[in-house]
């Protein structure tokens, strides 16, 4: 029992980020951590480890670390999960993802 880390190097002009794609060898249940750019790469990843998309786990709010969101929360009906931080702080840029997170 374990579990398996996908480290996703993705991009969009001159942003380059990496996401992470946690996958349960048990359950095959995954979670994605800061969801950017490239869906394909992403869909691509969970297909190839026959992996079930149940959550987004984003580290902040800049739109570079989950712009991704909404769209694979609504394509996988997962929730999305942030520190409290951002949010109490009235962060703007949560505004601009349209969506919320679960505290």
């Amino acid at each position: 029992m374990g579990v398996r880390v996908h480290h996703l190097k993705v991009s969009n002009l001159f942003f380059i980020n990496y996401s992470y794609l946690i996958v349960d060898d048990t359950s095959q249940k995954a979670f994605i951590v800061d969801p950017a750019w490239q869906i394909k790469i992403i869909d691509r990843t969970l297909r190839q480890h026959n992996a079930t998309l149940v959550a987004v786990l984003l580290t902040h709010s800049h739109f570079d670390h989950g712009n991704l969101s909404p769209q694979l929360v609504d394509e996988h009906n997962g929730v999305v999960m942030m520190s409290n931080q951002p949010v109490k702080n009235r962060d703007l840029t949560l505004m601009f993802l349209m969506f919320s997170c679960r505290i």
